[in-house]
């Protein structure tokens, strides 16, 4: 089956998830500290910095490890994406045969084996589904039975993004670790953007001066969360909702 992932356009170069797209992905720090933030349950990073290498490859790459697990939702004015995904080693390889799932509120949604890909230089095993119902503010539990044990990670998934109508701020109901917003005009010019290696609050204020001129904008914005806390393995987890608002001054 041919992997099916970057499935759509980015919202806006710093949004993507690593489901979307390469060119416009955003990186994440993995250095866990005891605490949680946001939406997140489990083990969150420290101070965020989220330009630093998303994925580390694993020094010794024994046991179960995610080189990246991912629950996520795009909405926007040409509809809704959501997506899955688990990039999987079983004792530093590729298992085409372990059973991979997400668990959210009545609900169990599998995940299919699309194939091996290289991440970062090391060659992973990739499940994926595009069929989630993803739902901001509930507990979702990624879940993979190898060879060779069981790995999970539970996480609460942040969102419920809203944009004011005048485009003047956007707030979320599940503010996530990493929440942030860029506006873009007519012509695809970045007009307005938040520091993509920090995190704005809910709600978040976007200044006059991101309007310009009359016209008609894109008010994109996401909130994400992130975990290394994977029980019974090693790796990462992360959730996210972007959203994109059209806005006309």
């Amino acid at each position: 089956m041919k992997l099916r992932r970057r499935a759509f356009s980015c919202l806006f170069s710093l949004l993507a998830i690593l489901a979307f797209s390469i060119s416009c992905q955003k990186t994440y720090s993995v250095n866990p500290v005891s605490s949680s933030s946001g939406g997140s349950l489990g083990t969150p990073t420290s101070t965020p910095n989220y330009c630093q290498t998303l994925t580390p490859v694993p020094s010794v790459p024994s046991g179960i490890y995610w080189g990246q697990a991912f629950l996520a939702i795009s909405n926007s004015s040409s509809g809704t994406f959501e997506i899955a995904d688990v990039y999987l080693l079983v004792n530093g390889n590729p298992e085409a045969t372990a059973s991979v799932s997400i668990i959210g509120p009545g609900s169990t949604s599998p995940l299919a084996y699309n194939g091996n890909q290289t991440l970062n230089g090391v060659l992973y095993a990739v499940y994926q589904s595009t069929s989630i119902p993803y739902q901001a503010g509930t507990s979702w539990t990624m879940k993979t039975v190898t060879s060779i044990g069981t790995a999970y990670a539970t996480m609460n998934t942040p969102g419920g993004g809203t944009a004011a109508s005048d485009g003047s701020q956007v707030s979320w109901t599940y503010p996530g670790e990493l929440n942030g917003v860029q506006v873009v005009n007519g012509t695809g010019t970045t007009t307005y953007t938040t520091n993509p290696c920090a995190s704005v609050t809910s709600p978040a204020a976007i200044p006059a001066s991101a309007y310009p001129a009359s016209g008609t904008y894109a008010v994109s914005y996401y909130a994400a969360d992130i975990t290394t806390n994977i029980v019974g393995g090693a790796g990462i987890f992360f959730m996210e909702e972007a959203d994109s608002t059209q806005i006309t001054k």
